[in-house]
């Protein structure tokens, strides 16, 4: 078990990015497994990223940089607690092109804006991580791109009723050469009436949340006076659960493949889903659109740092936009590419019928 004495646990994500965990407790390396597959490893090389988890981050005298929740010290650029304003984490702006070290506070423990730096790092390894989600079905690997809230998941949770095996629906690393793909996140967040249509199909293990507020409803429907509250706010709390499920809890995962079709899905207000072919180039160009919109919080605290280092720049957040842009176009050029509008939320079968129609 690894200790909090400072004993380095040597891990890689995917045989990619090699991570050096210091400090870290159990919990720490089960979070790394879970949130972004990394396995154990052998230290060959230097590690890509170092994650140290220490007690206490040490610091002299904080200068506040609010709105975006970060502080700097002669240590470092912090990221703080909104509450008491104590540093949770230290981010390496300045040395981001390169072996990092990033620090965060054991309790409670989280790893804010890890996968930011691990995006950076894989696109250092020739592979570049998309916004989008991804399956296998019938030995193709397909991509589905789209703004956020359009439907991505909904395509792919689609596919488990056929066959089809899950990569993940948040963060996909695509090599250049368009050889394979993986899940950097191999999970998938479903929300309640996505959840209500996969459980005819696939037995999933939903949290208490779910359940307690599924039966608060049922209970309340079948009283003589209902509670207008009630009436309103039981649907909306539904429709803002979501749970976060590892892939292989769908039963049917995958972790890597080489892609072969991408989907660029848009979301509509009402209508039958309907699929056509599209040019790719329209396809890469959405892409990366959605790519830089996902970078705006940690482009926020770059900037952040920018001001508290006049002058200061971090070569791989300045060469980012071009850099990731290329990388999209290498990896998503070569695909057949198909444009699709759906209803959103939806029936996952039609919309997934659809597609499967292009595969």
């Amino acid at each position: 078990m690894p200790s909090r004495s400072g004993a380095t646990v040597r891990m890689t994500v995917h045989g990619l990015v090699a991570l050096d965990v210091i400090g870290a407790e159990e919990r720490h390396i089960e979070a790394l497994r879970r949130n972004y597959g990394a396995t154990p490893a052998t230290a060959a090389e230097p590690a890509d990223v170092t994650i140290r988890f220490v007690e206490e981050i040490e610091t002299d005298e904080l200068t506040q940089l609010r709105l975006v929740a970060a502080a700097v010290s002669s240590h470092g650029f912090h990221l703080v607690d909104e509450l008491d304003e104590r540093p949770i984490a230290t981010i390496p702006f300045g040395s981001l092109d390169g072996p990092c070290e990033i620090v965060y506070v054991s309790k409670p423990g989280e790893t804010r804006h890890l996968t930011d730096v691990l995006r950076l790092a894989i696109l250092r390894h020739s592979h570049v991580v998309l916004q989008a989600a991804a399956f296998e079905f019938e030995e193709k690997g397909v991509v589905v791109i789209g703004w956020p809230k359009s439907g991505k998941t909904g395509v792919v949770l689609g596919s488990v009723a056929h066959g089809g095996r899950v990569l993940g629906d948040d963060w996909i690393a695509i090599a250049r050469d368009g050889r394979s793909m993986f899940a950097l996140q191999p999970t998938v967040t479903i929300s309640d009436w996505q959840a209500s249509q996969l459980e005819q199909t696939v037995a999933v293990r939903l949290p208490l949340s779910f359940r307690a507020i599924r039966a608060v409803e049922w209970a309340h429907g079948r009283l003589p006076l209902r509670s207008r509250t009630l009436e309103k706010a039981l649907p909306r709390a539904l429709r803002a659960l979501k749970v976060s499920l590892p892939a292989a809890e769908l039963g049917r995962s995958t972790t890597g493949v080489a892609p072969s079709r991408v989907f660029l899905v848009e979301a509509k207000a009402a209508g039958p889903a309907a699929v056509s072919a599209c040019d790719s180039r329209e396809v890469v160009s959405r892409a990366t659109v959605v790519n830089r919109f996902e970078w705006s919080g940690f482009r926020n605290l770059y900037m952040a740092w920018q001001f508290a280092h006049p002058g200061a720049v971090d070569g791989a957040m300045e060469s980012l936009d071009d850099e990731e842009e290329r990388a999209i176009t290498d990896a998503l050029s070569g695909l057949a590419a198909f444009c699709v509008e759906h209803t959103y939320p939806g029936a996952l079968d039609e919309v997934f019928r659809a597609v499967a129609a292009h595969l």
